[in-house]
């Protein structure tokens, strides 16, 4: 228990403690993930979310071509500002417009499946040596 001062210092100290400790929580929740995707072979980059990118960037973390990537742009699909007369990103918007994509697909994918699935295209399809019935 942190000794009273008075009620508002306590207070304050107490807040500021538990901050710290919240913070110390979320550094080692990064690390453990970061590590554990290390261990998995993939590369690990900390990239502040107000992160400014090129669109050659943005496209390469969408993996699509630069020229798509800027049609995207043009069309409105993300927003973007100008440095100069060099379109730029910010990452954060970039991880959204990636985040309702893959939702996007997702939903596309079920629904061809199901639609496969309700017309008999998989009623004589075997299972493939070494798959799996779900």
């Amino acid at each position: 228990m942190v000794p009273a001062i008075d009620g508002v210092t306590a207070g304050i100290k107490l807040i500021s403690r538990l901050r710290i400790e919240s913070v110390q929580n979320g550094v080692r929740r990064v690390a453990a993930t970061g590590i554990r995707n290390m261990q998995l072979g993939r590369a690990v980059v900390l990239v502040p979310e107000d992160e400014q990118l090129t669109t050659q960037r943005a496209a390469n973390l969408l993996g699509v071509s630069r020229p798509h990537f800027v049609k995207l742009l043009e069309e409105g699909a993300l927003p973007f500002h100008k440095a100069g007369s060099h379109r730029r990103i910010f990452l954060r918007d970039l991880l959204v417009y990636r985040k309702r994509r893959d939702v996007a697909r997702k939903a596309a994918l079920d629904r061809i499946a199901k639609e496969a699935f309700e017309s008999g295209l998989y009623e004589h399809t075997g299972i493939p040596e070494g798959g799996e019935d779900e």
